[in-house]
């Protein structure tokens, strides 16, 4: 995916200049400027931190199951696809993963 830049270097711009005309102090401007982006971009951050909880979470679990089934690949293999079906996340794709690796 190519994203134009140059397209959102305008909005940029022409917010940058808006806040400008208001408080006429770039300095002023651009700290406004950042609190708004910062505000506007919070529901992507709590996402980005939910997720990160939840890989956490998933890493404990896998390397427990490491640690238990070290001695048997073919059970580890079950555990870990039963473990990301239980999680509902790439199950379908540890599935294929673990027979392209047979």
């Amino acid at each position: 995916m190519i994203v134009n830049m140059g397209f959102i270097s305008e909005i940029f711009g022409y917010v940058l200049n808006f806040l400008y005309g208001i408080f006429n102090n770039y300095g002023i401007a651009i700290i406004v400027f950042s609190v708004l982006l910062r505000i506007i971009l919070i529901p992507i951050t709590i996402k980005q931190q939910k997720a990160l909880k939840k890989n956490a979470k998933l890493q404990k679990e896998m390397k427990e199951i490491q640690e238990k089934y070290r001695s048997n690949p073919e059970r580890l293999n079950q555990e870990t696809i039963e473990l990301y079906k239980r999680e509902k996340k790439w199950g379908h794709l540890v599935v294929a993963l673990v027979g392209f690796y047979k």
